[in-house]
């Protein structure tokens, strides 16, 4: 069924496209003049197909479902189901014979989503005040406006980038508070799923605190932290430093490191505490450990909250699948997903759900920076997250870099546009607080 939530890919087109040419060689060549570059494809795995099938044409191998599963498996061994997801290609293919038509879909609504990409570019450098960038993304817009089907006025988009992109993107309803994120994803919104990956100690709980104190402190929404990993006390402190713009030091000191402070920095935060916990008693709810479905589904209904953080995805799965790993981890996940998907539509808030890597292959290359694949459920994040967001703090592990930048890259977003590549954000350690690297100073 073709996807009736956005209208900038066409899933249905896709695979009709590729089965077509899977199942009649001789459309491969019409296709590959409609289609120059696999990039063209949404879901990456079709991109996957493509390229291999491309491959074996210009090589003269035969083209057939068996032999392009076997190319496949050999390329990508990783990947789980590649025979039932080939299946699925060729069984859902109408009509073999119209896959130039199907192709000219798939052209169209990747110009539209490179379109919107571009856009993204160009508001987030407007906003960032980068001229040189923002005229370079224009140039791209205006070349790339000849190719859309029914493009905005550009004119009239650029007229109001100017002065209205900077409103539309220094404040949205509930934001990550840096300026240059918030721009390509526009901030955390009501029914939409967002997914925030890094290793591990990258800085996925620090911005996740961060979103949660702004959405408290300055929107005044309502918020429930759902901490899979650390204490809820553990996560209420560092709120209430983040809040105040003190170091975690404090905490650090505090549990015996320089006893000679203990008291002083204890009584602080005591106060801290208290004040935090009185101002937001009906705003705040953070659980730890051992929660189920049931549990987020009955917070959800009790207190209709218009943010709820997810801490983090791993751990979350052997307490969320009510039993169903029985049937397997790829169950799993797709039941988690469904469920997570379905309550944050149901509830209409805000999900930010942070994933962390534990594949093997990231254990033996931890050089690389990470792409949504080397993620447990990479493929149920890609398909079923209105925004994947992705954090690499280099300094772990190339103490050169600046310990003051965090690399950040939208890998995906169906309201706005990709970063298109990675961007550096200022992050200050003993504050655990992000901004934008071009003005280090502290985010409010």
């Amino acid at each position: 069924m073709v996807n009736q939530e956005h209208t900038t890919y066409d899933l249905e087109a896709e695979i009709g496209t590729l089965g077509s040419m899977i199942l009649n060689g001789a459309q491969v060549l019409k296709i590959k003049g409609i289609i120059p570059t696999s990039s063209y494809f949404y879901a990456a795995f079709h991109q996957i197909v493509y390229r291999v099938i491309v491959g074996m044409w210009d090589a003269n191998i035969p083209l057939d479902i068996i032999t392009i599963k076997d190319a496949v498996q050999k390329k990508n061994p990783l990947i789980p189901d590649i025979p039932e997801r080939l299946m699925t290609i060729v069984e859902g293919t109408p009509t073999k014979g119209n896959g130039v038509y199907y192709a000219k879909i798939v052209k169209e609504k990747y110009l539209e989503r490179e379109y919107m990409r571009l856009s993204g570019l160009v508001s987030s450098h407007t906003a960032s005040g980068d001229k040189n960038a923002q005229q370079q993304a224009v140039s791209e817009l205006q070349k790339l406006s000849t190719l859309v089907r029914d493009p905005p006025n550009l004119n009239t988009f650029l007229d109001e980038g100017i002065e209205g992109m900077r409103k539309r993107f220094s404040g949205p309803e509930m934001d990550f508070g840096i300026l240059r994120l918030d721009a390509f994803t526009s901030g955390l919104q009501k029914g939409l799923l967002t997914v925030l990956g890094a290793r591990e100690s990258h800085g996925k709980t620090a911005i996740a605190i961060q979103a949660t104190w702004r959405t408290l402190s300055i929107s005044g929404k309502k918020v429930i932290y759902y901490s899979y990993d650390l204490a809820a006390k553990d996560i209420f402190c560092r709120m209430c430093l983040h809040g105040a713009n003190k170091s975690t030091d404090i905490v650090w000191k505090s549990w015996g490191i320089d006893p000679a402070h203990r008291e002083s920095e204890m009584n602080q935060l005591r106060a801290m505490g208290e004040e935090v916990a009185e101002a937001y008693k009906d705003k705040l709810l953070i659980r730890e450990y051992n929660i189920t479905r049931q549990i987020v589904e009955s917070d959800l209904m009790a207190m209709r909250p218009d943010l709820i953080v997810i801490d983090y995805l791993q751990n979350a799965l052997e307490d969320w699948g009510s039993g169903r790993k029985f049937f397997g981890e790829q169950a799993e996940l797709r039941h988690f997903f469904t469920t997570l998907k379905d309550m944050t539509n149901k509830y209409n808030c805000a999900t930010l759900l942070l994933s962390q890597f534990n594949r093997p292959e990231d254990r033996i290359d931890a050089s690389r920076k990470p792409e949504l694949r080397h993620y447990k459920g990479g493929g149920y994040i890609e398909q079923a997250a209105n925004a994947a967001i992705l954090l690499d703090y280099e300094y772990r592990r190339n103490p050169i870099r600046s310990k003051n930048e965090i690399d950040i890259k939208v890998a995906k977003v169906t309201f706005g546009a990709t970063s298109g590549g990675w961007f550096p954000v200022y992050f200050d350690p003993p504050t655990q607080r992000f901004n934008n690297i071009e003005k280090n100073n502290d985010s409010q």
